[in-house]
């Protein structure tokens, strides 16, 4: 009786942790007629359509499918089922669509659900294609109402790491603080010279108070999840000539410093591969010398197991990898050396002592451009061929890719250390244009000191259970090993000497690296100088963050302080540069900024009211996050996709900036991960700029800028794509209108305007002037569907530079939605866009834009333009939320 007492109190307690959600009835509105929409080849596909479907024609061809995003009541696995389905058939003409349109469908809508948390409260992603062969028929047909019903089963999972991960404060916060660089991996050597040259007075600090903070090299972790240190970490360092107590003339400090680009070891491949630092050619480290005694070096002995490994070699490897040109100025991936005309050239590489008997692992990447044949590229070295690889043409479209990519990899012989790697690039067509992204090398080397410092590894020996006996050849007494493994941790690995061999044993069932180096010797880093204190880390919660670069923080303090008096806000604003010093040990890296605004979002709990909302980028941006080219590095660093060869995969985005839940950040195209703030930026790069912004936003907000224009709201819609766009702009037109009756609302749609035909090609000047007095006579916003560019909207050129360039309207700045490619495409720091022309304009322009930046699909577009404007004229508790707040819930809201 008590067995089945407690198992009924299990199943109770087990049912009530389930949770039910029953949605009202979803009726899908579908068109009586097939819709064209422009689909990721970037042409025109009749297709079934449903109002406010989304399409995603690589899981589902061109099939509409509903999308909806449902918060749960906790964290679990959500069951979708669907109830009073109704159905209709589908009549369609034969080879109205193709033969193959329905070949997914089973005799149930198809049912997709994601996960993901949205300001740490988790939703479902609802995804139903909604069509079905009838069981009893075999026909197909369309869903045309339906509820879906979700049982949630706890996972049990937790949203976030918890704020026991940040300091209280800065260890920046107090003391001096001196900055340094360093830009490859090896020891460094600090003297007398070098500290006075640094600014510390040697004479009068005590050597055992010399500390070294920093984080090592390489990039952040995109991944929340991922470990990084919160702020800066002591390293332990070597003090020669301490004891005295006096920094005197021949007394040095040994540290170990890591470079920007990283190695990491395959064990799948057997090789090591590099990773290039996208934003900082240097590694910074942070000296102090007034905060108390330091960390210093601690020996690590040999260990007591025996070794079943004799160690005698190990792996190198060295990379040629210029940054020389971003082919389509968008994307990470950068190209060195052409071989349009040079199409034979070499690298040279050098490993002393190589093993010549084992051979060397050539790897390299290459690109390829030419719309009328392949070309091939051949990879050869010590007179071996290694590999090659014919690279395919690119198609004459403007959607293809600016050169397709193209690998190379194999080994060959070296007979000696010294080798050149060759390249040869075939052209078969003379439009042909090649390109080097990169070459590796990897090989074996003689475990032998060389005469200078030299890092090693073994990755042969990788194995549990394995201890290895290192035995380096060629030593002397006065040589040290440190074991860099963690190289914010360095020990002095325990030697001995047997004749000239120096031998250690360690377990090695994980990757070692060690460094041998002379007693005396060590690189020598950069001076940076003197920094501030600085204490992010120990500032309050807040509403709003504004990050700005030093220069601009008088404007940034100007706009935080408008917006702490108009509308109540708290406001951080700080400068870029302590955001790197705290979050990235002083590199320029992207993912700091994420981290600094994701340090609030953790701190807050549970608690709404604590939670950041805003996230301000106060300057402009650019492709060229490193600095790779003089006079094109942006102001604020921006997300690069991976893709960068392809102008429909390639984009830019600072939607990463507000990911901050802990499964987010390492996919930014995770259809699964959700805005958490609402992240903006002001494409600024002078404070004149920037002044004029500000003054743009306070006068908005004025009482001179109230009036009957706010009333009115105006759609344009170009007539290309067979009036495709003036049919989507009306289409969310009429919507609004319906639900707006309050607005009045203005139509420009090109095909009701007369075109004429000049030697440039044709224009609608009434449709130009149109828009103009739109303008000037004011609208709350302007809403524009259709082609468009860096220089304006349509192929007509109905808003161009010169319009924009000439608008006054100051005291009647409208909000431009616009749903087009590159209009404000703000990271090519050449070329300042039409959009950012617009915000710009001291004298007027816009207040604000939704814009695009990159060339997108129409149909992807179309959805994201629906969502924003159902949402920026819907009240919460009475207010229309601020811009960003909207802008936010319309990309959670929209599937694809």
């Amino acid at each position: 009786m008590k067995k089945f007492c407690l198992c009924s109190l299990l199943l109770v307690i087990s049912f009530s942790l389930r949770a039910q959600i029953v949605s009202p009835v979803k009726t899908l509105i579908w068109s009586d007629t097939l819709q064209q929409f422009e689909f990721s080849d970037y042409k025109l596909h009749d297709a079934l359509y449903f109002k406010g479907a989304a399409f995603d024609d690589v899981s589902y061809g061109y099939l509409p499918y509903f999308f909806e995003s449902v918060q749960m009541p906790f964290q679990g696995t959500a069951n979708i089922t669907l109830s009073d389905e109704v159905y209709q058939p589908i009549a369609l003409k034969r080879g109205a669509l193709p033969v193959d349109a329905f070949n997914i469908l089973q005799s149930t809508p198809l049912i997709k659900t994601g996960y993901g948390l949205e300001v740490k409260k988790p939703v479902a992603q609802i995804s139903i294609v909604p069509f079905r062969k009838n069981p009893s028929s075999g026909m197909v047909e369309k869903l045309v109402s339906f509820r879906y019903n979700i049982t949630v089963i706890p996972s049990g999972e937790t949203t976030t790491r918890g704020e026991d991960n940040y300091a209280l404060h800065s260890v920046l916060s107090s003391g001096n603080w001196y900055k340094i660089s360093v830009n490859k991996d090896g020891i460094y050597k600090i003297d007398k010279s070098f500290l006075d040259g640094l600014g510390i007075s040697t004479s009068s600090i005590d050597p055992h108070n010399i500390r070294i903070f920093g984080n090592g090299g390489g990039m952040l972790p995109e991944a929340n999840a991922a470990f990084r240190y919160d702020d800066l970490t002591e390293n332990p360092i070597k003090v020669v000539g301490e004891e005295d107590g006096h920094f005197d003339v021949g007394d040095y400090v040994l540290f170990y410093g890591q470079g920007p680009d990283r190695w990491v070891y395959d064990s799948a491949l057997a090789k090591f591969s590099h990773i290039s630092n996208l934003y900082s050619k240097e590694t910074y480290y942070f000296v102090t010398t007034d905060l108390g005694s330091g960390k210093r070096i601690a020996d690590q002995q040999s260990s007591a197991s025996p070794a079943n490994q004799q160690v005698s070699v190990f792996n190198d490897y060295a990379f040629h990898d210029q940054d020389l040109d971003n082919l389509l100025t968008s994307g990470r991936d950068w190209y060195g050396e052409s071989f349009e005309f040079e199409t034979s050239q070499s690298f040279p590489f050098s490993f002393p002592e190589i093993v010549t008997t084992t051979p060397v692992i050539v790897t390299a990447t290459v690109a390829s451009k030419s719309i009328y044949n392949s070309n091939t590229f051949s990879m050869s070295a010590a007179g071996q061929a290694i590999d090659d690889t014919s690279v395919p043409a690119i198609c004459p479209d403007y959607t293809c890719p600016i050169a397709n990519a193209g690998n190379l990899e194999g080994q060959f012989i070296a007979t000696s250390g010294s080798f050149d790697v060759q390249l040869d690039y075939t052209k078969l067509a003379q439009d042909a244009i090649g390109w080097l992204n990169y070459i590796e090398v990897n090989v074996l080397r003689n475990l032998s000191w060389t005469g200078t410092q030299m890092n090693f590894r073994n990755a042969l020996t990788l194995l549990n259970g394995n201890v290895s006996q290192f035995n380096v050849s060629n030593t002397n007494g006065s040589l040290w090993v440190w074991d860099v493994t963690n190289a914010t941790n360095p020990q002095n690995q325990v030697i001995s000497l047997n004749g000239s061999e120096a031998q250690f044993t360690i377990p090695t069932d994980s990757l070692h690296e060690f460094v041998i180096f002379a007693n005396n010797e060590g690189y020598t880093p950069q001076v940076i100088g003197k920094i501030s204190n600085q204490d992010l880390h120990g500032l309050s919660q807040a509403d709003y963050l504004i990050i700005a670069p030093t220069f601009l923080m008088g404007e940034a303090s100007d706009l935080a302080n408008y917006h702490r008096n108009k509308s109540g806000m708290t406001v951080n604003v700080v400068p870029l540069e302590q955001v790197y010093n705290e979050f990235s040990s002083g590199a320029t890296d992207l993912t700091a900024i994420r981290d600094f605004a994701r340090m609030f979002y953790v701190r807050a709990g549970e608690d709404p009211a604590s939670m950041p909302k805003y996230l301000c980028l106060f300057g402009d941006g650019s492709y060229d996050n490193k600095g790779n080219i003089e006079g094109e590095q942006g102001l604020i660093p921006t997300y690069q996709s991976a893709n960068s060869l392809s102008v429909t995969s390639s984009f830019v985005s600072d939607d990463f900036f507000g990911l901050l839940d802990d499964a987010e950040g390492g996919n930014i195209l995770d259809a699964n991960a959700k805005l958490d703030l609402a992240v903006g930026r002001l494409p600024v790069n002078t404070t004149e700029e920037a002044a004029s912004v500000v003054n743009k936003i306070k006068i908005y907000g004025s009482a001179q800028s109230f009036g009957n224009w706010r009333n009115v709201v105006t759609f344009v819609g170009d007539d290309e794509d067979s009036n495709t766009h003036i049919k989507d702009a009306d289409e969310v037109a009429v919507a609004i209108a319906a639900a707006n009756p309050v607005y009045n609302f203005d139509k420009i749609y090109l095909d009701a305007y007369q075109q004429v035909s000049i030697p440039g090609g044709t224009r609608y000047p009434d449709v130009n002037t149109a828009i103009t007095n739109r303008i000037s006579s004011g609208t709350l916003l302007i809403n524009y569907v259709g082609h468009g560019g860096v220089g304006g909207w349509a192929h007509e050129r109905i808003l161009g530079i010169s319009d924009i360039q000439g608008y006054t309207n100051l005291f009647k700045l409208p909000l431009f939605v616009t749903a087009t490619c590159e209009f404000s495409k703000y990271d090519d720091p050449p070329v300042t866009s039409a959009g950012e022309l617009l915000l710009l304009n001291s004298q007027g322009g816009a207040i604000a834009l939704v814009t695009t930046v990159r060339l997108v699909y129409s149909s992807a577009n179309r959805i994201l333009n629906e969502n924003f404007m159902e949402n920026v004229f819907l009240a919460v508790n009475g207010i229309i939320p601020p811009l960003g707040e909207v802008f936010r819930k319309a990309k959670n809201s929209t599937g694809g």
